[in-house]
């Protein structure tokens, strides 16, 4: 039987608090209510939320130099607002990292690895892979977790 040590029994609560089982397959998380698009008035704007008992964060962000699959286009109006939502779990060794700071940073306090705000992507690490993206859709106005971003 293999030993657990603190570093693998964090990796082993932190997949299990990411919805996978234990082959690493994702399982089905319900979709779930973030908040009304009107609440995300303004970029940088963003919404703390649950989801498959995993604390969560929508944020409405810049336009996105690139196409990603991490940032939504959301048509309002004659123009258009972009979203992105990721899980706050740190991907480094499962510490969850503060909220966006003035340099739209998530700065993890265990180990120092930062996040984008912009997609979740690391800034830098020790992290190497970027927080788990959270796939949205807005329905009558309302923005809705739905899947996880594969």
């Amino acid at each position: 039987m293999a030993e657990i040590t603190r570093r693998n029994a964090l990796g082993i609560i932190a997949i299990g608090t990411l919805g996978l089982g234990v082959e690493g397959k994702s399982q089905s998380v319900p979709a779930v209510k973030i908040a009304d698009l009107s609440r995300l008035a303004k970029e940088w704007d963003s919404a703390p939320f649950d989801f498959g008992g995993t604390r969560s964060l929508l944020v409405r962000v810049a336009k996105p130099d690139a196409e990603t699959r991490r940032v939504m286009e959301v048509k309002q109006g004659d123009g258009s607002v972009w979203l992105t939502a990721y899980t706050l779990v740190c991907t480094h060794e499962g510490c969850t990292p503060a909220m966006p700071n003035a340099r739209r940073l998530l700065e993890c306090p265990c180990h120092g690895s930062a996040f984008k705000a912009q997609d979740g992507t690391v800034a830098n690490g020790p992290a190497r892979e970027a927080l788990r993206g959270i796939r949205l859709e807005v329905r009558e106005g309302a923005v809705f977790a739905t899947g996880f971003v594969e």
